[in-house]
């Protein structure tokens, strides 16, 4: 009886060791994978430099206003967006120095009182330019530039970026960035993001339906948008909980979410992909398998100039329209943006595993 009893116990002891050893084998399996995919998002990221370098004397705001008829200060904020990811996620002191030397040669304009023109722009120029502007002096002061005499020209436009006739023009998605921006700035915002969760039009309250959403159609896709960037603003850019959300809302984000990748993976949108992406991040649905399925699409749907996104029907529509636009800046810039955003929120989470 007492061998039967050992013979047992050899066995189950057998049984554990293997299964440590499976356990072990999985476990470096795994981490070979995921220091494989850092490599290939190291990879993507120095690529995208050519690109972003390749469009650095195109990116004055002031030029792009007043030759291009584009909106200068938006894709001027893209160009340091694209920037400062890098710069935030380098562990190298060398690397972080190239790149805001790097903005450091794209600045002139934006000390000259062309650029710092919202006191005396028309309305319209306003209300397209102010969360751009808001937000150029946000990035600048993380790369660590001095802002004070930008701050300074904030002041005198702070009471016509509260001006009620001006807040009630805007959406949801921007109200929140204006409150985020001036907020971040110092400055006191209108309203807090519960107020503006309580909007009819809020989008992660009232759950409208994408079924049919096309997001082959720029027109269509920007209702998309609404939704990723509530949940920027509604996370603090993921750094809490969805704020004012119940728990329906969050049921509704994480199918929409799911919902909406799918679409933009199979109609080959890797912008609004991104944004997506980031947003499963922000809400911490890692585990969700569009999640690393979006981040082998956007690797593997990089341009071979280092960009993302397919934009030759837009370069033929600019050359018989709009000659004058820069489809390199209006439209690839962004997605550069975005792309590099959603991959490195991975390669932080990565590397904090490992």
């Amino acid at each position: 009886m007492r061998k039967y009893i050992i013979r047992i116990q050899m066995l189950h002891l057998t049984f554990v060791l293997l299964f440590l050893v499976l356990l072990f084998s999985v476990g470096c399996d795994k981490r070979k994978e995921e220091r494989e995919l850092l490599q290939r998002i190291e990879i993507a990221k120095k690529n995208s430099i050519r690109f972003l370098d390749s469009i650095s004397g195109k990116i004055d705001p002031v030029r792009l206003r007043q030759e291009h008829g584009m909106k200068g200060k938006t894709f001027f904020v893209c160009y340091l967006n694209a920037y400062l990811i890098m710069y935030t996620t380098t562990q190298s002191d060398s690397e972080k120095t190239i790149y805001k030397n790097k903005i450091a040669d794209v600045l002139a304009p934006s000390q000259t009182p062309e650029y710092h023109n919202l006191g005396t722009s028309s309305p319209k120029e306003f209300r397209q330019d102010v969360i751009s502007y808001l937000n150029a002096c946000r990035l600048l002061g993380k790369f660590g530039f001095d802002t004070k005499s930008y701050k300074e020209e904030i002041e005198k436009i702070y009471d016509r970026i509260i001006d009620p006739a001006h807040l009630s023009r805007r959406g949801v998605d921007n109200t929140m960035a204006l409150s985020y921006m001036l907020n971040t700035l110092g400055f006191e915002k209108p309203y807090s993001y519960c107020e503006i969760y309580q909007r009819p039009d809020c989008v992660l309250r009232s759950h409208p339906d994408y079924t049919n959403i096309n997001l082959k159609d720029q027109m269509e896709t920007t209702r998309a948008y609404d939704i990723t960037h509530e949940i920027f603003y509604l996370t603090n850019f993921g750094a809490n909980p969805l704020e004012c959300a119940d728990a329906s809302d969050f049921e509704y984000a994480e199918e929409t979410l799911s919902f909406l990748l799918t679409r933009a993976m199979e109609q080959d949108n890797p912008d609004i992909a991104a944004e997506l992406c980031v947003c499963l991040d922000y809400l911490r649905m890692y585990e969700n398998e569009l999640y690393d399925e979006c981040i082998t699409y956007l690797l593997e749907s990089q341009n071979e100039d280092g960009s993302w996104g397919d934009y030759d029907w837009a370069k033929e529509y600019v050359k018989e329209n709009r000659p004058e636009y820069i489809v390199e800046v209006g439209l690839n810039l962004h997605t550069v943006r975005v792309v590099l955003w959603a991959l490195t929120l991975t390669e932080k989470r990565l590397r904090s595993g490992l």
